[in-house]
């Protein structure tokens, strides 16, 4: 029977590893003085205080490290991103917009014209097939509002007249549901609808809001009163400002 031979390594503490033993250690020392109850003498404010400046230290010097190990890694990850971004970069890309999207928006560019042309004309259409559908199905109504029970030949012209405008209704749906596209991708390309807002009475809008969404209005009154009180502005209404110690 053979002993397992036992390979044990001795490498050197790598630069975090030291850092990291050095704010472990400091944080064993807050957690005995953070242990519910206030310091009561000068002397223990005195070792607290340098104990947030060695935490302070600690933490700036990982930091610093932090920074210098990923430097490498973000300096590859950015060659990478840099080379695809000239092709795939959105045109919301604040540096540099991708030859793709580029060429896509201007493409589209040109074919938007036409289609909004052609959208034009279909909406005419429609139009012109609803006002027929309507006319047929009045005249329809009327031919069977007047029409004698009796009278066969009658019947038969209102018939007639049910059927054209069932047919005319059936030409009406057909043409609402037609849109201009461009078909010679594996799928059509057709105008697409977004909606905009454009703010023309401000002060409506506001009071809209404010009873729609008081809760987001107090946020970013809170956010605009934090910014002033950072700036030491205090001119602003309907804000208390107070000097806070910490």
């Amino acid at each position: 029977m053979s002993a397992e031979v036992i390979h044990l390594t001795n490498e050197p503490p790598t630069p975090f590893d030291a850092h990291r033993i050095n704010l472990d250690d400091l944080l064993v020392e807050a957690r005995n003085w953070a242990d519910g109850e206030p310091a009561t003498t000068q002397a223990q404010v005195d070792e607290i205080a340098r104990l947030i400046d060695d935490l302070n230290t600690g933490a700036k010097a990982m930091e610093a490290e932090r920074v210098k190990e990923k430097k490498p890694h973000d300096e590859a990850v950015k060659e990478i991103q840099d080379r695809y971004n000239v092709y795939l970069a959105p045109l919301s890309n604040k540096t540099v917009k991708g030859k793709v999207p580029l060429a896509i928006d201007a493409l589209n560019a040109v074919k938007r014209p036409f289609l909004i042309a052609e959208e034009a004309k279909l909406e005419a259409a429609r139009k012109a097939a609803r006002e027929e559908a309507e006319a047929a199905a009045k005249a329809a109504a009327e031919a069977a509002r007047q029409a004698d029970a009796a009278d066969l030949e009658a019947r038969e012209a209102v018939d007639a007249k049910i059927k054209a405008a069932e047919d005319a209704q059936r030409a009406a749906k057909i043409a609402d549901n037609a849109k201009a596209h461009a078909h010679g991708g594996g799928r059509a390309q057709g105008l697409r609808t977004r909606v905009v807002a454009e703010v023309t009475d401000l002060d409506a809008a506001v009071r809209h809001y404010w009873a729609e969404n008081r809760a987001a209005f107090a946020d970013l009154i809170q956010r605009l009163a934090d910014d002033d009180a950072r700036q030491n502005r205090r001119a602003a209404k309907g804000v208390t400002f107070r000097e806070e110690r910490y």
